[in-house]
Formats: C-alpha cells, sequence, structure tokens
C-alpha cells in the first residue's frame, strides 16, 4: 500500500503494535493473534527490528506473505536487537532485579544510522518481513545530533529505489520538536507517545508531519487512577457521573482514553497493543464510535486539580 496523503483511510486510523508480540505466548498464537486483527479489520501494523528481542519482524512478516494486500506495515531502523549472549541476558535480568540500566554490552545498540548501517538493517527488515518494499521506516530513537548529510542521502537514496514507501522519525516528543525545527519540511511522519498525559506536557508543535500515535495508555498513570478511583468513593462517583458508566470499569474506561486520542490525532494513526482478542475487537468498535465516546467529559476530568498526572 501506498501513502498517498496525510488523510489516511478510516481502517488505517488505528494501528497494531508488535513490541510485546511473543512477551507470553508462542510464535503460533502470535500469528493468530495478528490474523484476528486483520480479520476484524485492523490494517495498520507496526514492528521494529528490535523488537521481541528481534523476531517480531519474521512474525509479520510471516503473515505478510499470505495477508499483505491487507496489511500497512511500519517498521524501524536505527535500535537494534540486544546481545543474546547468555552473560548480556545475566547482566540484564540482574539489573531489572536491582533497578538500574543494564552495563553497554547488554544494551540494544544504538543510533545505528550510518549508510552501511541502515542500509543493513532495511535489508534484514525486508528479508524478515519478506517484501521487497517497507510502506514506512521510521527512525528508532534519532536523535538531533544524527541527522547528516548522509543520513538524508541514504533515505532519499532507498525511497528512489522503491525500497522505502516513506520514512519518519520514531522518538521522544521533545527530541522530535527539536529535529523538526531543526529540519523543517524533511519528515512527514513522527511516531511518538500520544496519550491525553503526554499531550498535557506540551503541544508536539509539528507542523506538516503526520502523527502516528503510540497510545500507550496502560501504564503507570493509567494504574494509578484506578488506584485513586477504588479508594475514593467520592471520586469514583464524580467521574461515574460524567462519564455516564461505572468508572471502575477498566476496559470501558480504556475505551474512552482511546477515543480521545483517534479525536485528538486526526492527521494519523493511533497505535494499541494487545494480546486479548476481546480487546482488539473492543478498541475496532471504539474507530468506529468514537464520536459517541464521552471525550470532552475525559478531558474535563483529567484537567481537574484532583486528579494530578
Amino acid at each position: 500500500m501506498d501513502v498517498i496523503s496525510l488523510s489516511w483511510p478510516p481502517l488505517h486510523r488505528i494501528g497494531f503494535g508488535t513490541a510485546y508480540l511473543l512477551d507470553g505466548r508462542t510464535r503460533a498464537d502470535a500469528i493468530r493473534l495478528l490474523d484476528f486483527a486483520i480479520d476484524e479489520g485492523v490494517r495498520y501494523f507496526d514492528t521494529a527490528r528490535m523488537y521481541c528481542g528481534g523476531m517480531a519482524e519474521g512474525v509479520v512478516g510471516e503473515v505478510a506473505r499470505r495477508r499483505g494486500h491487507k496489511m500497512f506495515i511500519a517498521t524501524k531502523a536505527g535500535l537494534l536487537p540486544p546481545s543474546g549472549s547468555a552473560a548480556a541476558r545475566a547482566a540484564r535480568k540482574l539489573s531489572r532485579r536491582v533497578g538500574m540500566a543494564p552495563p553497554i554490552f547488554a544494551r540494544p545498540p544504538a543510533h545505528q544510522f550510518r549508510r552501511d548501517q541502515l542500509n543493513a538493517s532495511l535489508e534484514a527488515s525486508l528479508r524478515e518481513l519478506g517484501t521487497e518494499r517497507i510502506d514506512l521506516l521510521l527512525l528508532h530513537e534519532i536523535a538531533l545530533t544524527d541527522m547528516t548529510d548522509e543520513l538524508f542521502e541514504t533515505l532519499h537514496a532507498l525511497t528512489s529505489a522503491g525500497k522505502v514507501g516513506a520514512y519518519g522519525l520514531a522518538t521522544g516528543r521533545a527530541e522530535t520538536r527539536t529535529i523538526a525545527a531543526a529540519h523543517p519540511g524533511r519528515f512527514a511522519f513522527a511516531q511518538v507517545p500520544d496519550s491525553l498525559w503526554d499531550r498535557r506536557e506540551g503541544p508536539l508543535n509539528t507542523s506538516g508531519i503526520a502523527v502516528v500515535g503510540s497510545h500507550s495508555i496502560m501504564g503507570t498513570p493509567f494504574a494509578d487512577l484506578r488506584r485513586r478511583l477504588a479508594g475514593d468513593d467520592q471520586l469514583l462517583r464524580q467521574w461515574s457521573d460524567a462519564l455516564g458508566f461505572d468508572a471502575h470499569d477498566a476496559g470501558r474506561l480504556a475505551k474512552v482514553f482511546l477515543a480521545e486520542a483517534l479525536d485528538a490525532n486526526l492527521a494519523g494513526p493511533v497505535l494499541f497493543s494487545s494480546g486479548n482478542a476481546n480487546n482488539i475487537r473492543a478498541n475496532v468498535e471504539v474507530l468506529e464510535g468514537a464520536a459517541d465516546q464521552p471525550i470532552a467529559e475525559l478531558r474535563s476530568l483529567l484537567a481537574s486539580a484532583q486528579v494530578p498526572v
């Protein structure tokens, strides 16, 4: 599929992220999950060289070889899978246990944006995904210091050769703002964390760039909110009355957050990750009825000083 404009077809407005595709499930189960997502109407699939220890692209590719005509695939370059050696695995495990960053040798190799590195990464992605062309190539955790003439020349060559349909950024919100300001017009796409909480930290101010929103609401802020609602009857009643449903219902609450993200990001897709088929179906249903969700009420509640970010 081609990126035609910044107006995405409806079925591309919600995307499936594969960062955790193999967490706690077999390859066969992951393939069934992707097939289910396609059957439910998902068309945008986001993956990366380093996801699932380097195995996510291969799983996506196994499905794409059969159903690629129904898939828009975005992958990433610049951040490689970490070493799988016994020493590196042990170092990462110990680091998680003590709450510290792992030593350099156990971390994913980052900032791999030289011409030879970028070309090698793309060839690996094409091979794993079983295709001759990447719909959207995103530069994973790129920084302003990575912006070189060689990088732009390489990206231009890859698009001219037909190996890449379009390219963009995939880094933090602050770095995205910095790069967009320093290199206006260079990038048409930027994947960033984009929940209501993220946006309260400040707008992106990236004129002309379509945001691919990585909608990671089911983390610490969402868990903290649920704990507050569970422990404060008055706050729970306030939220329930404003939203029109029992705000203790985590699934229903998550739907409103997703609807809000879709409403806030009209120029690009909103990504989600789930290993639950029912949740995938529910998220697609949100896409079909986002306008019916209490979005304004949610924004008003979160703007209240009673619910800090």
